[in-house]
């Protein structure tokens, strides 16, 4: 790495300013990974060294540039968060790449998005990133898959009032919906927001372990949320196995959660389905010692018995 990329990469602005002075050609130099020095600086959230390379050449040559990767400076400045050198970089002319895919398909909204940073993505859509708001990184995540698996609320209701009403039911390469990372982060308001820009398709999606969005709810033990899967559920959702065999009560039961296990019997959960070991949920409950919610089945099955 040359001098000037290490005096960008690490905030050294005399040092850079020195080498600026010796030669102007450094300032657009790139190296061996296609990096020019407005890249490292970006990446390292260096602001000064940002606005100083702006101001010697690299608003010419460097704000649009792309290294080995295809990524931009605005590439590199969401991914760092920083949101200053996001606004320096519009400064100078960087609406070019707001909406630029890298050899991985990630757009500067995928790594805002990715990080949570809520005014970034406001100012990536004042610049133009809604053209880009339902792209798909290689591994078919959208902008939606990464702000519901981090539960960033306000970043979701950003990205449905730029158009991302078209990613809702989008499953990943491993078969994720953006429902099932909230409703597995107990991300309540946002599972709410799903539902209401059509989330509804995703209640019986399963990811490659076959597991459905009540799966990860109940789970967690998230009452609210499961609530809000509750309201729209099927009665497949209900009771469905996973690969192992395993409905959401069966969950449930595992990690011991009383109230929940209450919630889903409550909505007629079926107690007598078996997984692959030929458990059923009162097996599930003796065999891992939950005596509480042997109690609660025991005396769900005699209500039930004494309806019939």
């Amino acid at each position: 790495m040359a001098p000037i990329h290490v005096a960008a990469r690490d905030g050294d602005f005399n040092k850079a300013l020195e080498l600026i002075r010796e030669n102007k050609n450094n300032v657009n130099a790139k190296d061996r990974d296609g990096f020019t020095p407005l890249h490292r600086a970006a990446y390292s959230g260096r602001t000064e060294i940002v606005k100083l390379l702006l101001e010697n050449g690299a608003r010419e040559n460097s704000v649009n540039a792309q290294d080995n990767y295809n990524r931009t400076p605005l590439h590199w400045a969401a991914y760092s968060g920083n949101i200053a050198i996001v606004k320096v970089l519009f400064e100078n002319g960087a609406q070019k790449s707001v909406n630029a895919k890298d050899n991985g398909g990630w757009t500067p909204l995928l790594r805002a998005c990715r990080k949570g940073k809520t005014e970034i993505v406001k100012l990536l859509f004042k610049n133009g990133a809604q053209e880009t708001v339902n792209a798909k990184n290689e591994l078919n995540w959208t902008s939606l898959h990464w702000a519901a698996y981090g539960g960033f609320t306000d970043i979701v209701k950003l990205l449905f009032k730029n158009g991302a009403k078209e990613s809702v039911n989008v499953i990943t390469k491993d078969d994720w919906t953006p429902l099932h990372w909230a409703a597995y982060g107990g991300y309540s308001e946002v599972v709410r927001l799903l539902f209401k820009n059509g989330a509804q398709q995703s209640i019986n999606s399963r990811t490659d372990d076959g597991q459905t969005p009540l799966h990860f709810g109940a789970y967690g033990g998230y009452i609210e949320t499961v609530k809000l899967l509750l309201e729209n559920r099927t009665q497949e959702s209900l009771n469905a196995r996973d690969i192992y065999g395993d409905t959401p009560l069966h969950k449930a039961i595992f990690k011991g959660h009383n109230e929940m296990v209450k919630l889903l019997l409550e909505h007629a959960a079926n107690m007598n389905v078996k997984n692959n070991g030929g458990e059923t949920p009162l097996d599930y409950a003796q065999k891992y010692g939950r005596t509480s919610i042997v109690e609660i089945l025991n005396e769900e099955k005699e209500l039930l018995s004494l309806d019939l």
